[in-house]
């Protein structure tokens, strides 16, 4: 629209410019002295026949005024005019007037077909030369005006018609001419309609050849060759990627039956032109829903709720939307649903429902939706009333441990929880061993007699419940894993990635290994953005000192076993009891288990937890911070 003075104000302020705006262009196109404004009344057409700048779409309108600014020596509205008598867009279905179509294709395209051929190769050299010539060198173009595109396609069009009582009889091969040039310059129509030549479009020898009776073609000479439908097919699909609905239908079908052409016998066994793909098909015919009316409409109603904070009402319109398998309108309903817009349900099916749409996205190959759907099973959003035993200690980062760097309140929390817990092993469970030793003992002998149990082994009900925990706890990381690869060998998802990175780093739903993670690692650096490569870096120098850490853990680990087997082995000794056979690394927790049930072992295995060394050295990094606080304190 035109600046006015509406225009300075803050754009919440702003006055609705649509009337004041629509009245200033119909007051300009409609001047009788000297002149209509030619470009007000191509301006006033194009929003009337797209329904443009929130103007209904009204095809009569758009074609009163396409016809002024024609009549007053516009070419592109001359074209625009010819395409609507030709179609018979906004008139009556009496009132098609291929004459009128004629006149105004002709005043489009000045001089023919030869005239707009040599006026397309001088603006082809023009723009040669001018690339040739140096910057400083001045260069005078030709002054010869292009012929409008859709007014040289109308003429093809004319000709494969034929228009009575005109000098424009049926002529295929003017008519390919015709269309060859308007490709050439650009117009997606001009694709579409030699496609449809190639597929014998409107050739009595041809026929009908796409409809659902003759998908099986001849190959006696009669009918389109191989050839003719590869032809067709590249150009269906270049019209079809620039938005051609025809293009993108035609094609459609196409790929929904395939076509094979039959023998010179006539036997239907013969040579398959085009194959059948029912992905390509699906895909396009989706293109085409979602760009029809009903739902782009749709769309944007709940585009103007949202930025409007009707976040309510946006959100039936984009549920709506992403039940007929948008996928745009299924990504914004998931947004909202996490946002905690609900519509009335709980927290837990609101968050089940946002799973949903995303997972709906995800299958459509939406990369946004894959990472969403990966970060769900991952912290364990799936199922709010249950909470992630390691939640706290496995939160994707550089080291599980930063999060108490980033977040220093929540590291009272873990040293509370560690002292108490170290409390409870140190002293409540060496006050109740020996107490219940001999109950313990009994209950578990019962129990496994009473199931018969195999190998002397018997369970207990805690210890299956800790299973359960773990088998539901991989189930669901490994779910997790699998949308972040989706999303990481599909779209090279920076984020999917390092995600991948961190799990193979920490064992999490996958295989612990750290070359696998350090591929992953450098796959999320080497991404288009660029915006990973420092957190890569921090990572990776994490993940290089995790390493070396977890092989120094492994070695101690080793070295306690062995002293804890020479010890167990001593005792066996001297009371007198058969020495048991060496056991493996495998049996180091069971070994460890065992000792801890003495005071000794009690106190052995808190000293050497990882509670303790991380306490120990938040312990020492808070003292240096103390010290040096009250060091500028003083100074």
């Amino acid at each position: 629209f035109q600046r006015g003075t509406s225009s300075a104000q803050s754009y919440n302020n702003k006055p609705d410019e649509k009337d004041e705006a629509m009245t200033y262009y119909k007051m300009r196109a409609s001047l009788k002295n000297p002149q209509p404004d030619v470009h007000a009344a191509y301006k006033l057409a194009t929003m009337y026949h797209y329904g443009l700048k929130g103007v209904k779409q009204d095809m009569k309108q758009a074609l009163e005024y396409y016809t002024i600014a024609a009549d007053h020596g516009s070419w592109e509205a001359a074209g625009q005019a010819g395409k609507f008598h030709l179609w018979g867009m906004g008139l009556e279905e009496d009132e098609r007037d291929l004459t009128k179509a004629y006149k105004y294709f002709d005043q489009g395209s000045p001089g023919g077909l030869d005239s707009c051929q040599y006026r397309f190769s001088k603006h082809v050299q023009d723009k040669i030369r001018e690339a040739e010539q140096d910057s400083d060198d001045e260069y005078t173009s030709s002054d010869l005006a292009l012929c409008d595109h859709p007014s040289v396609n109308g003429m093809g069009l004319l000709h494969v018609f034929g228009v009575p009582k005109t000098s424009v009889p049926v002529n295929i091969t003017m008519a390919q001419e015709y269309f060859v040039l308007a490709r050439d310059m650009g117009n997606m129509d001009a694709y579409y309609n030699l496609a449809m030549l190639h597929l014998g479009w409107m050739n009595p020898e041809y026929g009908e050849i796409l409809s659902k009776k003759k998908t099986n073609m001849s190959a006696s000479g009669k009918g389109p060759s191989k050839k003719d439908f590869r032809t067709a097919i590249t150009y269906l699909d270049r019209a079809a990627k620039k938005g051609h609905f025809q293009a993108r239908y035609h094609l459609a079908k196409i790929y929904a039956r395939g076509i094979t052409l039959k023998k010179k016998d006539g036997s239907l066994e013969g040579e398959v032109a085009v194959h059948s793909s029912c992905k390509n098909a699906l895909k396009l015919y989706q293109e085409i829903a979602d760009s029809g009316t009903t739902i782009s409409r749709r769309m944007r109603v709940a585009y103007k709720q949202y930025t409007a904070a009707d976040y309510e009402s946006s959100l039936r319109n984009y549920i709506a939307a992403a039940e007929t398998g948008s996928m745009d309108a299924q990504v914004n309903a998931a947004f909202l649903l996490e946002q905690g817009h609900c519509l009335g349900m709980s927290s837990s099916p609101c968050l089940k429902a946002s799973l949903r749409m995303w997972k709906a996205a995800a299958r459509q190959g939406n990369e946004e939706a894959c990472v969403r759907v990966g970060d769900f099973y991952y912290y364990n959003r799936v199922d709010a009333s249950t909470e992630t035993r390691h939640a706290n200690i496995y939160s994707i980062a550089t080291f599980p441990y930063i999060r108490y760097v980033l977040y220093p309140e929540n590291l009272f929390q873990l040293i509370n929880k560690s002292m108490i817990v170290g409390i409870r092993r140190i002293f409540g469970n060496v006050d109740s061993i020996t107490e219940n030793v001999a109950e313990t003992e009994i209950e578990n002998s019962s129990m496994c007699s009473a199931k018969g149990g195999v190998d002397d082994t018997c369970s207990s009900p805690q210890a299956a419940s800790i299973k359960n925990s773990d088998e539901n706890e991989k189930k669901r990381l490994t779910l997790a894993a699998k949308y972040y690869r989706k999303a990481a060998e599909e779209h090279a998802s920076e984020r999917a990635n390092f995600n991948l990175g961190f799990m193979h780093e920490y064992g999490l739903g996958l295989t612990q290994d750290f070359p696998l993670a350090k591929r992953h690692y450098d796959l999320a650096a080497s991404g288009k953005s660029g915006d990973g490569i420092f957190a890569v870096q921090i990572a990776l120098t994490c993940m290089n000192v995790h390493e070396n850490v977890l092989k120094l853990s492994l070695y101690l680990e080793k070295g306690l076993f062995n002293v804890l087997s020479s010890n167990s082995g001593l005792d066996a000794m001297n009371s007198g009891q058969p020495q048991q056979a060496p056991r493996n690394e495998g049996s180091i927790i069971a070994t460890r288990g065992s000792h801890a049930s003495r005071a000794s072992g009690v106190i052995v295995s808190h000293i050497l937890s990882w509670e303790s060394l991380i306490m120990l050295a938040l312990f020492f990094v808070l003292k240096k911070i103390i010290i040096h606080r009250q060091n500028r304190i003083q100074d």
